[in-house]
């Protein structure tokens, strides 16, 4: 710890303040990613909800829908001319008898209109061979059609049956177990495929999903939103839950994402098939955006690195460089700056500094030498005559010994020196 703290205090302001940069930026960052990643797990369960909340709504809507056409199928199956018309046709007129088929006619007729989701309403009388349909009126018919649309109620394992891929809602009076004996009358409601499959389209298409509709345990009956057939082996994976009816399952494959719910009273189930690109969408777009947020920290990164280079750390470098050289006797040196900044005040300082040392060296270096020569002159002052008198006296023995080569030599060497102190006296060296 002392070693990191030690090294802190060493390391250069620029080193620092990038540092410092770097430290306030990370934490943001950091928020940035967790938000981000909040955000769309977010956006991803309001996704999730709402297509749950679309099941539940067209679920609700359905059954509303299937209970009051098995209300009808069940009140008009007790209707009294439909009831009784097979066991009074042997006395009644053939007038009679057609008067009663067109007025049961018009009741399939007002049977029909009550929801859209009804297509037809037909009504079978065995006895008489006769099928009166709300949508193609009255015909005759075998007995071999009302066999076989007979031979499959209840086979949906609720109120509704389906016959060649059509759902019905049947009714026949009496009922019977034993399908070759004819009964009274069959009264059966079929429903629309195409209105199903409309307003599951409508359903779908604010969600980008598809759904599908299934009728039966085994999913006997599929009705989808696209025109491709759904896939069939996710649907089958969903197993009706008799202890939590109601309730939204889910589960996935590979590419998409199921949402299951299953009614058991009517035996139909619900699924929302949603890809799951369509989930993942917000995470890519939020992961987008991440990397735009990173591209531009690291952008803010190099600007603000480059910036603090620029604006500190190359002036800063600059005016060390100044002062290494000043403090090696280099006094000749100068930082040539126009800037307005507080570097520029601290370039035209050093400079200043620079040119009072330049001063202050000359006026040392003149004081010095002036200093000296008032020295000198002193010691000449007093060197001068003494040095004179013994000079010639020492002349004078010389010449009584009669030592000419001696007395030569000395009265040339005491040439030189006067006219070297001469020439210190006059400000110079005169030459000879």
């Amino acid at each position: 710890m002392r070693f990191i703290w030690g090294r802190w205090r060493e390391s250069s302001i620029v080193v620092k303040l990038m540092i410092a940069f770097i430290l306030v930026i990370l934490p943001l960052y950091g928020i940035s990613i967790m938000i981000t990643q909040l955000s769309s797990k977010q956006m991803q369960t309001e996704v999730e909800k709402a297509h749950e909340s679309k099941l539940y709504f067209y679920h609700n809507h359905l059954q509303f829908e299937l209970e009051r056409m098995s209300a009808l199928v069940t009140e008009f199956s007790f209707d009294e001319p439909m009831s009784t018309l097979s066991t009074r046709a042997a006395i009644m007129s053939s007038y009679e008898i057609t008067s009663s088929l067109n007025n049961i006619h018009n009741k399939l007729g007002q049977i029909m209109v009550t929801s859209p989701y009804i297509s037809d309403v037909v009504y079978y009388v065995p006895a008489l061979h006769k099928r009166v349909s709300a949508a193609d009126g009255i015909r005759d018919v075998e007995d071999t059609e009302w066999k076989n649309l007979l031979a499959t109620m209840g086979n949906l394992n609720g109120e509704l049956s389906h016959s060649n891929n059509v759902l019905y809602f049947l009714k026949s009076n009496p009922y019977n177990m034993n399908h070759e004996e004819p009964p009274n009358f069959i009264l059966g409601i079929r429903l629309s495929a195409e209105e199903l499959k409309h307003r599951l389209q409508q359903l779908s298409e604010t969600g980008e999903s598809e759904i599908t509709l299934s009728f039966g345990e085994h999913h006997n009956v599929v009705i989808s939103s696209s025109e491709q057939a759904a896939p069939v082996k996710p649907i089958r994976t969903v197993p009706p839950e008799p202890s939590q009816s109601m309730q939204v399952t889910k589960f996935q494959s590979d590419s998409y994402l199921y949402y299951s719910l299953h009614d058991k009273d009517h035996s139909f189930t619900l699924t929302a098939t949603i890809p799951q690109d369509v989930l993942s969408a917000p995470l890519e777009q939020y992961n987008v955006w991440l990397w735009m947020v990173t591209f531009m920290s690291v952008v803010i990164i190099i600007v603000f690195s480059f910036s603090i280079y620029r604006s500190i750390h190359q002036p800063l470098s600059l005016l060390i460089r100044g002062f290494r050289m000043a403090e090696q006797g280099q006094t000749s040196v100068y930082i040539p700056s126009s800037r307005r900044d507080e570097f520029g005040y601290l370039y035209s300082r050093f400079n200043h500094m620079i040119e009072r040392l330049h001063i202050l060296i000359d006026e040392n270096y003149v004081a010095r030498i002036r200093t000296s020569e008032a020295e000198l002159k002193h010691l000449q002052s007093q060197i001068q005559p003494h040095f004179l008198y013994n000079s010639l006296f020492s002349i004078k023995q010389m010449a009584e010994v009669e030592n000419v080569e001696l007395i030569q030599e000395f009265t040339d060497y005491l040439g030189q020196y006067f006219r070297y102190v001469s020439g210190f006296s006059y400000g110079g060296i005169v030459e000879g």
